[in-house]
C-alpha cells in the first residue's frame, strides 16, 4: 500500500499555502492595475523575471545553503505591494521587478524543499504547485473585493510564518556538502540524458502553450472562473498521487490522451471542459520528476527547465492567432506528441511502491 511520511506531506501542505500566498499577492497586484487595460510590457517583464531565472537562483541556493532565500523572496513580495501601490508607472514597474524576483525565489525553494523530503515520490511537489491555482483565482478577483493594501501585507506576513515553519521541516542532510536528493528512477535508462531534458522542456512548452488555447466559451461568470481554477489545481495535486500510485508512464499517456475529447468538445459545456482540464493538469508533475530523475544533484535546475518551458509556451500565444478550429487541432496534435514523448522516455514498468 502506498504510504507517505509525515514530513513529506507537511512540506507539501506548507508550500501549498506558500504558493497560494505568492499568487494571491502577484495577481491581486496585476489584476487590480490592469482591470481596464493590459500593459503587455509589464506582464511580460513579470513573467520573465518570475519564471526564467528560477533554475539559476535555485542552483545558487543549493551551493550557498546558509542564505535564507525564502525570507528574501517574501520580503521582495512585501516591498512590491508597497511600490506597486504608487501611481507613477516607473515605481510600479520597479515594484514588478521585486514581485517577479520574489516569485522566482519562492517557487524554486518550494521545488527544492518538496523534493528534499519527497521519499522519491512526487505528491508533495504537486500539492505545492496546485496551491498556486487557488491563489491565482483569488488574486484575480481581489480588486472586486478590496483595494486595501493592508490585506496583501497581512498575506505576506502569513507567508513569513509559513517560510519559518518550512525551514524547520527542511531535511538536516540538505545542509551537508554531500547531500543528494531522493532518487527518482522513472526514466528509461537507455534514453540519453540530453534527450530526456529535451522531452522535459518540450512537454512543458506544450503544456504552457496549450493551456491558453483550451476552448472555454462557457467560462464567463465569477463562479465559473473559480470552477476552472479549482479543477486545474485539483488536477495538479491528484496527478502527483496518481503517478506515485499507478506509475508515471501509465498516468502520463492515459491522462494526456483521454483529456483530448473533453478539451476540444467542452467549449460550451462546463462539466465536459473542466473534466478535460482536470486530466490535462494531472501531467504537471511528470516533466519535473523526469528532470529530477536525471539531474540528481539539482532539483533547482530540473525545475528551472520546466519553468522556462512554461513561459516560452505562454509567450508563443502573443504571436499565435487563435481560432476555435485551429485550437482544437493544435490541442489534439500537441497532446499526442506529449503522450508519445512520455511513452518513449518513461520506464515501461511501474515503479515499486514504498
Amino acid at each position: 500500500m502506498l504510504k507517505y511520511g509525515s514530513k513529506n506531506i507537511k512540506t507539501g501542505v506548507l508550500y501549498f499555502f506558500v504558493h497560494f500566498v505568492i499568487e494571491l499577492i502577484s495577481f491581486a497586484i496585476l489584476s487590480s492595475r490592469f482591470a481596464a487595460t493590459q500593459v503587455v510590457f509589464t506582464v511580460m517583464l513579470f513573467d520573465f523575471l518570475a519564471f526564467v531565472p528560477q533554475g539559476l537562483l535555485g542552483r545558487f541556493f543549493e551551493t550557498h545553503k546558509k542564505i535564507h532565500i525564502g525570507y528574501i523572496g517574501m520580503a521582495f513580495l512585501a516591498v512590491s505591494v508597497i511600490l506597486c501601490s504608487i501611481s507613477d508607472s516607473f515605481w510600479f514597474n520597479f515594484g514588478i521587478v521585486f514581485l517577479g524576483i520574489g516569485n522566482a525565489l519562492l517557487h524554486v525553494l518550494g521545488a527544492i524543499d518538496t523534493i528534499s523530503n519527497s521519499e522519491s515520490k512526487i505528491f508533495a511537489s504537486t500539492i505545492f504547485v496546485g496551491g498556486g491555482s487557488f491563489g491565482l483565482c483569488l488574486g484575480k478577483m481581489y480588486h472586486y473585493l478590496s483595494d486595501e493594501l493592508l490585506w496583501l501585507l497581512i498575506a505576506a506576513g502569513i507567508g513569513f510564518v509559513l517560510i519559518f515553519l518550512s525551514d524547520r521541516l527542511r531535511a538536516k542532510e540538505f545542509r551537508e556538502a554531500d547531500f543528494r536528493y531522493p532518487d527518482f528512477d522513472i526514466v528509461n535508462p537507455r534514453i540519453p540524458l540530453m534527450f530526456v531534458l529535451f522531452c522535459v522542456f518540450i512537454t512543458t512548452v506544450i503544456r504552457g502553450f496549450a493551456a491558453y488555447t483550451i476552448p472555454t466559451a462557457w467560462c464567463d461568470e465569477t463562479w465559473e472562473i473559480c470552477a476552472l481554477y479549482f479543477f486545474m489545481g485539483s488536477g495538479k495535486v491528484f496527478g502527483g498521487y496518481a503517478c506515485d500510485r499507478w506509475g508515471y508512464r501509465n498516468v502520463g499517456i492515459f491522462t494526456t490522451l483521454c483529456a483530448i475529447p473533453f478539451l476540444v468538445l467542452g467549449n460550451n459545456n462546463m462539466l465536459v471542459s473542466v473534466f478535460g482540464i482536470f486530466l490535462f493538469s494531472m501531467t504537471m508533475g511528470i516533466s519535473f520528476a523526469m528532470g529530477v530523475s536525471v539531474l540528481k544533484d539539482s532539483a533547482a535546475l530540473a525545475f528551472g527547465i520546466t519553468t522556462i518551458g512554461l513561459i516560452l509556451g505562454a509567450f508563443l500565444n502573443y504571436v499565435y492567432r487563435q481560432t476555435e478550429l485551429r485550437n482544437m487541432i493544435l490541442i489534439t496534435v500537441l497532446s499526442i506528441v506529449c503522450a508519445i514523448l512520455f511513452a518513449i522516455t518513461l520506464k515501461k514498468k511501474k515503479e515499486k511502491l514504498k
